[in-house]
C-alpha cells in the first residue's frame, strides 16, 4: 500500500502565492504589463478650426481588466494642433480627447499611459484641410485642395515670399481660419478658373459657321443658291430640270438647245456668305452658365473646271463673345480662316462636296474674382475681394467636312437626303493671367495649361424645297432636318494652378457634359435673279444639347462674272 501526503487547501494557496511572488521578482515587467488600444476616432478628415470627433482609447492591465483612474498623456509634434494634454480613464478604462487643427496638413496625436513600465501608447492619424468641408462641388474641393497644400508651404517658407505670394497667403489664411463659415464655398468658386470652357464653344461656333457658309456656296454652285446647305434645288423648264445656279442663263437661253451647262458664262465666281448665331448654356457642377453670340463672314473665289466639278478657296472671319452668368466674367474671340472647297455632281442628282478649314484663334479673357469673407486679426471686419484677371491666349483649329447626297425632284418639289462626316481638331494655348490692381486678391491670378479637343461627328440629314417662278426671278422656300452623333465625347479637362503657389498644385476641372446626339432644324428662303445673282436668308435651331440651345441666322449673296 502506497501512502499519499494530503496537503491542506490553505497550504496550496500559500504555495501559489509564493510562486507568484517569485515570478513577480524574476519578471516584474511581464506581470505588470499594461496595454492601450484605440476604440474610435482614428483616420479622420478634419476641417481647420473644427474639433474632431471623439478620440477614445482603452487602458487594461496584464489580465485584460480595465485600468480605472489611469492618466493618459497626449502629445503631438504639430504646432497648430489643439487638445487636452492629459485625461483620466473611467470605470471602463476608457478616456476621451478631441483634436482641433488650424494649418492644413497631416497630423498625428500620441496617447500613452502615464507610469506604464512598457510605455503603452497609440497614435491617431488625421488629414486636416479646407477640401474636407462637406457639400463642396468638385470645383470648390479642387481649389480647397490647392489651398490646403499651398498655404502651409507659404506660411513655413524658409525664404522671403513675394508681395503677390503674401497676398495669396492672406487670402488662403482667411479661407483656412474661416473654413466653417458659409462664405467659404462662394470664395472658392470665385477663386476657381473654371471660366475657360466657353473657349471650346466659341471654337465650335467658328468651325460650324464657316462650314455652313461654305456648304451654302457649294450648294449654290452645284444646284443653285440655297439657304442652309440646301442641295437639290431645281426648277422645271421646258420639261427639263435645271440647276438653279444656271438660272441666270436660263432667262436668256433656251435649255432645249443643248450645249454644255456653264459654257455661256465665266468660269470664275465670287461669293460672300454670313451668319449670326447666339445661344446659352446652363451652369453645371464644373462651370458657370453663359450666353454667347457670334457673327461670321466667308468670302472667296472658285473656278468651274467642268460642268460637274468646281473648286475654290475662301477667307473667313468670326467674332464671338460670351458673358458668364452671375457676373463671373467675359470672353471674346476672333477667328481668321483659310478655307478650301470642292464639289462634284453627276446628272444633277448624286453629289460629293468637301471643305477643309484652317483657323487661327485669338481670345481676350476676363475673369471676375468677387467675394467677401471675415478678415483676420484682432480688428475683425470683412475682406472684400473685387478683382479682374485677364489673359489673351491663342489657339488653332483644323477641320474637314465630307458630304455625300442625292437629289430627288418631282416637279417643283425637291427632296435631298445626305450623309456628312465632320472632323475637327482644336488646340488652345496655355496662358497666365495678370491682375493690375494692388487691392486685396491681386495674388489670386492663375495659369492654365494648354489643351486640345478632337470632335468627330456623323450627320444624317435631308433637305426639302419648293421652287416657284416669279416675274422677277425664282423664289425657293426650304427646310432642313439633321440628326448628328458625336463619336468623340471625352470630357473637357482644364488644369490650372495659382501663380503664387510655390508647390504648383494642380486644380483639375472636368466638364461632365457628354452629349452624344443632337439635332438641327432649319428654315430658309432663297431668291434667284437674272444675270447670275442670288441670295438667301435662313434660320437654324440646334437642340438636344444638355442645358443648351443654339440659334443661327444666315445671309448670303452670289455674283457671277
Amino acid at each position: 500500500m502506497r501512502l499519499h501526503a494530503v496537503v491542506p487547501r490553505s497550504g496550496r494557496t500559500a504555495r501559489s502565492r509564493l510562486l507568484l511572488a517569485l515570478l513577480a521578482w524574476l519578471f516584474p515587467i511581464a506581470l505588470c504589463a499594461q496595454s492601450l488600444t484605440i476604440v474610435s476616432g482614428n483616420n479622420q478628415t478634419l476641417v481647420p478650426t473644427q474639433a474632431s470627433q471623439p478620440l477614445v482609447v482603452r487602458a487594461t492591465d496584464a489580465q485584460g481588466a480595465p485600468l480605472v483612474g489611469a492618466t493618459i498623456a497626449w502629445s503631438s509634434s504639430n504646432a497648430t494642433a489643439g487638445f487636452a494634454a492629459s485625461t483620466q480613464t473611467d470605470s471602463k478604462g476608457e478616456s476621451t480627447n478631441r483634436l482641433t487643427a488650424v494649418l492644413p496638413g497631416n497630423y498625428s496625436l500620441n496617447a500613452a499611459i502615464v507610469g506604464a513600465q512598457n510605455s503603452a501608447s497609440v497614435n491617431f492619424i488625421f488629414v486636416n484641410g479646407v477640401a474636407n468641408l462637406g457639400a463642396l462641388t468638385p470645383v470648390q474641393a479642387a481649389v480647397g485642395h490647392a489651398i490646403d497644400v499651398a498655404c502651409p508651404a507659404l506660411a513655413t517658407s524658409p525664404t522671403p515670399i513675394s508681395s503677390t505670394q503674401t497676398d495669396f497667403l492672406q487670402r488662403c489664411s482667411e479661407i483656412v481660419v474661416g473654413a466653417t463659415s458659409s462664405a467659404v464655398p462662394a470664395a472658392l468658386d470665385a477663386m476657381a478658373n473654371n471660366k475657360t470652357q466657353p473657349q471650346s464653344q466659341m471654337a465650335s461656333n467658328v468651325q460650324s459657321s464657316q462650314s455652313s457658309n461654305l456648304d451654302a456656296r457649294m450648294s449654290a454652285l452645284r444646284l443653285g443658291a440655297t439657304g442652309i446647305s440646301l442641295g437639290g434645288l431645281a426648277v422645271a423648264n421646258n420639261g427639263k430640270a435645271l440647276p438653279l445656279a444656271m438660272l441666270g442663263d436660263a432667262f436668256h437661253k433656251d435649255p432645249s438647245q443643248g450645249g454644255e451647262v456653264g459654257s455661256d458664262f465665266s468660269r470664275w465666281g465670287f461669293f460672300a456668305n454670313g451668319m449670326i448665331s447666339n445661344g446659352s448654356f446652363a451652369a453645371n457642377e464644373s462651370r458657370p452658365g453663359f450666353d454667347y453670340e457670334g457673327a461670321s463672314l466667308t468670302a472667296g473665289f472658285d473656278y468651274r473646271f467642268s460642268d460637274t466639278f468646281v473648286a475654290g478657296f475662301a477667307f473667313g472671319y468670326n467674332h464671338d463673345s460670351s458673358d458668364l452668368d452671375l457676373n463671373n466674367g467675359k470672353l471674346e474671340g476672333d477667328g481668321y480662316s483659310l478655307n478650301g472647297y470642292m464639289t462634284w455632281y453627276h446628272g444633277n442628282d448624286f453629289y460629293v462636296q468637301t471643305s477643309v478649314e484652317f483657323t487661327k484663334l485669338d481670345f481676350d479673357l476676363s475673369r471676375n474674382i468677387i467675394y467677401q469673407i471675415a478678415a483676420l486679426g484682432a480688428g475683425g471686419g470683412t475682406t472684400s475681394v473685387n478683382q479682374v484677371a485677364r489673359a489673351s491666349p491663342g489657339g488653332d483649329l483644323e477641320s474637314l467636312n465630307v458630304t455625300v447626297g442625292r437629289d430627288f425632284n418631282n416637279g417643283a418639289f425637291a427632296f435631298s437626303p445626305y450623309l456628312r462626316g465632320a472632323y475637327a481638331h482644336l488646340s488652345l494655348d496655355g496662358f497666365t493671367e495678370t491682375i493690375d490692381s494692388s487691392a486685396p486678391g491681386f495674388g489670386l491670378a492663375t495659369e492654365v495649361d494648354s489643351r486640345s479637343k478632337v470632335t468627330t461627328i456623323g450627320t444624317l440629314g435631308s433637305l426639302f424645297s419648293y421652287t416657284s417662278s416669279q416675274n422677277w426671278g425664282v423664289l425657293v422656300p426650304n427646310a432642313r432636318l439633321e440628326y448628328s452623333h458625336d463619336f468623340r465625347t471625352d470630357p473637357q479637362t482644364v488644369v490650372s494652378r495659382f501663380v503664387s503657389d510655390p508647390t504648383h498644385t494642380d486644380i483639375i476641372v472636368n466638364d461632365p457634359r457628354l452629349d452624344h446626339n443632337f439635332y438641327e432644324i432649319g428654315l430658309g428662303l432663297n431668291a434667284i435673279w437674272p444675270q447670275g445673282r442670288s441670295g438667301y436668308v435662313a434660320y437654324e435651331y440646334i437642340g438636344g444639347l444638355t442645358g443648351a440651345h443654339l440659334n443661327r441666322f444666315e445671309l448670303g449673296f452670289r455674283i457671277e462674272f
